[in-house]
């Protein structure tokens, strides 16, 4: 395979090793859920509730 891309002319490139500490999405989550488990919110409910209030307080 790697010889029919490159004779194409394409360059072929390899992506490292998936590492969730290099992905800031990763970071993101983990903050949000350490947000979430502050509240302790049980019910979806009470997940909602807190959500929006967090929501409300960007604006």
């Amino acid at each position: 395979m790697e010889e029919l891309i490159n004779s194409a002319g394409a360059k072929l490139i390899f992506l490292p090793a998936y590492s969730p500490d290099l992905s800031p999405i990763e970071l993101c989550w983990s903050k949000f859920k350490n947000f979430l488990r502050s509240y302790e919110a049980r019910t979806s409910e009470q997940l909602d509730q807190v959500i929006s209030k967090r929501d409300r307080s960007n604006y």
